[in-house]
C-alpha cells in the first residue's frame, strides 16, 4: 500500500478491528485510478465471475479522472462492478461493513449498533483496561520524569494483559485512547 490510498485503508482496518465488523472482501479501497480500479476488475473477473457485488471504494474528489476500459465500463452499466466513490471515512466504513456508520447526537454519543458506538465503546473499554497501567505515569497532569517510569508497578491483576506493561501507553491517529482521561484527572 502506498499513497493516498493508505490513510483511509487504515482507517478502515483499525475501525474493523476495534468495531468487531468484518470488512468486505470483495471491495477494494484506492485514491488511485485507472489502473488499480481496473486490476481489481481483472482480479475478480479471473477468480470468479462478477457477481456485482465486487468493487472499488475511491474518493469522490478522483471519480471525474476516471478513464477507464470499455469492458470495466460495461460491467459497471451491467452492474456486474462497482465503483463506489465517497465523501467521507463514514461512507466508505457503510460500504465496506454494511452497518451504518452513525452521527454522533447532542450527548456525544453515537446510535447504539453503528460502527462509531461500536468502536467509541471498544476505545472506553480500552481506557478502562488501561487504568491499573497509567498509575504512576503521570504526576500533577505531566508526564512522569523517565526514572520514576522505570518504578512503576503494575498491579497484579493487569500483569500480561497488554504489550504496553512497563511502557508509556501510545496514541495512534490522533486518538488519544487511554491518555487523556487521566491527564484530566
Amino acid at each position: 500500500m502506498d499513497g493516498d490510498s493508505v490513510s483511509s485503508t487504515e482507517i478502515y482496518a483499525i475501525s474493523s478491528s476495534l468495531s468487531g465488523l468484518p470488512s468486505r472482501q470483495d471491495i477494494a479501497v484506492t485514491g488511485s485510478v485507472n489502473q488499480k480500479v481496473e486490476g481489481m476488475f481483472d482480479v475478480c473477473r479471473l477468480a470468479d465471475e462478477l457477481t456485482g457485488t465486487q468493487g472499488v471504494v475511491i474518493p469522490h474528489q478522483n471519480e471525474k479522472n476516471l478513464m477507464l476500459r470499455e469492458d470495466v465500463v460495461e460491467a459497471i452499466r451491467e452492474g456486474k462492478f462497482n465503483v463506489h466513490a465517497v465523501k467521507t471515512i463514514d461512507e466508505g466504513l457503510e460500504i465496506l461493513t454494511g452497518t451504518p456508520a452513525g452521527e454522533v447526537d447532542s450527548n456525544r454519543e453515537y446510535p447504539e449498533g453503528t460502527v462509531n458506538h461500536l468502536i467509541a465503546k471498544r476505545l472506553g473499554e480500552l481506557n478502562d483496561s488501561m487504568q491499573g497501567y497509567s498509575q504512576g505515569l503521570f504526576a500533577s497532569g505531566g508526564v512522569a520524569p523517565i526514572q520514576e517510569r522505570q518504578k512503576i508497578r503494575v498491579p497484579q491483576k493487569h500483569r500480561g494483559q497488554s504489550p504496553f506493561y512497563g511502557r508509556q501507553p501510545r496514541c495512534f491517529f490522533g486518538l488519544v485512547v487511554f491518555i487523556a482521561p487521566n491527564l484530566a484527572k
